[in-house]
């Protein structure tokens, strides 16, 4: 397995997809899932930005920066994975919403407040100021108060996810190998992100050429399995949801991918 081999599968089922993902969020929107489809639509397109700056990057010889984006490709799917999991249990829009509602919220408040602290005005009043700005602009949030709302954001943050999907495995009496094998490394990769002196190590170990393209090839390998299996779950529901117009393109990325498994 080369990264060109990998490339070569990859623009597969890019090809697949081409067909008919542009109808994707129409699709959920008949059946009540519009904002679930497109949160599954935009990690998609997100993941996919980064799994291709990832090979380009590879590419290029520089398994340091990949292995940051790598990182961000966890957590996209990772979160990805919350929302498939709460949406094929509860069948509804909840987890769509909430996404959109309460994570939205919760990000204006934590850009407002790294302004306020910039401008070395933050104080608890100017907090709760804050918050009253931010929910004249969301109407639809107005009867909960700033703990519930926060509270509600918190099931996004990645121990909750990690946490979430551990039980829901476990509930299922299920196996998910991406996250027992995925989930020792994100710690590791966090040095990588924040400049700390184990990346050092690392990028000495890189130096040797044969050590830098085993790992290279790995990042490779691990970030087309991470970002094309959301495409293969995404494909699953919409089947589900209209087999005659999904169903050939989802035999075809199953196909793909287990290809890609023969071979890595």
């Amino acid at each position: 397995m080369t990264l060109e081999n990998i490339r070569d599968l990859d623009d597969e089922i890019f090809e697949v997809m081409q067909i008919n993902f542009h109808t994707a969020i129409s699709t959920f929107s008949k059946v009540g899932l519009s904002n679930v489809g497109k949160a599954y639509t935009m990690f998609i397109t997100k993941t996919n930005f980064i799994k291709n700056a990832i090979f380009d990057i590879c590419e290029n010889d520089d398994p340091y920066s990949a292995n940051i984006l790598f990182r961000s490709l966890i957590e996209h799917h990772l979160k990805y994975m919350f929302i498939f999991i709460r949406n094929t249990k509860e069948q509804n829009d909840n987890v769509g919403v909430e996404y959109y509602q309460y994570c939205d919220f919760s990000e204006s408040i934590i850009i407002g407040k790294s302004w306020l602290d910039s401008w070395q005005i933050l104080t608890p009043e100017n907090e709760d100021k804050l918050y009253e700005v931010i929910i004249e602009k969301k109407p639809e949030l107005k009867s909960f108060s700033k703990k519930e709302i926060i509270q509600k954001a918190k099931q996004f943050n990645y121990r909750n996810i990690v946490s979430f999907i551990k039980e829901s495995i476990a509930e299922a009496n299920s196996n998910y190998g991406w996250l027992d094998k995925i989930i020792p490394n994100y710690g590791d990769l966090s040095s990588y992100v924040h400049g700390g002196p184990l990346a050092d190590k690392y990028l000495t170990y890189f130096g040797n050429e044969n050590k830098r393209n085993k790992e290279l090839l790995n990042i490779c390998q691990l970030t087309f399995i991470t970002a094309n299996n959301l495409k293969q779950l995404l494909y699953l529901l919409l089947a589900e949801l209209d087999k005659k117009q999904y169903s050939g393109s989802l035999r075809r990325i199953d196909f793909i991918i287990d290809e890609f498994n023969k071979t890595a």
